[in-house]
């Protein structure tokens, strides 16, 4: 892994963008995101619809980074998830179930 990119994902830290319903990891390679939207009936559900990591990025944590930041939040806040995302649904939540199921919801 270049040093440049270790050192990218060592000094960044998600960042959380409110207006465009995501949270992302700023990167000279790239922005990592996490989208979501809110539930239009209910303001305290959220939809993680979409991880995306850029290619440089990828097979770095990054994806963890961003979905344990975005689970947290939704802690926090007091909110509950429904997770649309496959990667969120089969890879993150399994490994995480223990702590996070109290947030996530099977549908909406």
């Amino acid at each position: 892994m270049p040093k440049e990119i270790l050192k990218d994902i060592k000094m960044n830290k998600v960042v959380h963008d409110t207006e465009k319903k995501r949270f992302y990891f700023p990167s000279e390679h790239g922005e990592a995101e996490l989208i979501y939207s809110i539930h239009e009936d209910n303001p305290n559900l959220l939809i993680y619809s979409h991880i995306f990591v850029p290619k440089e990025l990828r097979g770095k944590g990054i994806s963890t980074k961003l979905a344990i930041f975005a689970f947290n939040y939704a802690i926090t806040f007091q909110k509950k998830l429904f997770l649309s995302c496959s990667y969120l649904r089969n890879k993150f939540y399994p490994l995480h179930q223990e702590k996070y199921k109290s947030i996530v919801v099977d549908s909406l």
